[in-house]
């Protein structure tokens, strides 16, 4: 999104007013030549390829923290679930420990 943002705004600059490699400017002021304006564009350009690239490390850094959540997030419910089962085989050995009781003292 910025890159074409800043390949918009150098097109804007070089547009209309590019006349035998000078760009007019109001009030007779220095003229920029299109080298001039292109080494800025250049400029620019580079350094939303390094912000672009530091969003990017940023996001990997991030992934890398999430990754490490949901992994520890699977560990915890695979404990939860072999938690449960084993309440629930307690459970059964308890109701057949009771009915078994039941059933002797009838």
């Amino acid at each position: 999104m910025k890159f074409s943002v800043a390949c918009l705004a150098a097109l804007a600059l070089l547009s209309s007013k590019v006349r035998s490699n000078e760009v007019e400017v109001a009030d007779d002021r220095a003229t920029p030549t299109v080298d001039h304006l292109l080494q800025i564009v250049q400029l620019k350009l580079d350094e939303l390829f390094v912000e672009s690239s530091e969003q990017v490390e940023q996001l990997l850094t991030e992934l890398y923290h999430l990754r490490q959540s949901v992994e520890h997030v699977a560990w915890l419910t695979n404990r939860v679930e072999r938690a449960v089962q084993k309440v629930q085989l307690d459970n059964d050995v308890l109701v057949r420990n009771v009915s078994l009781l039941t059933s002797q003292t009838e």
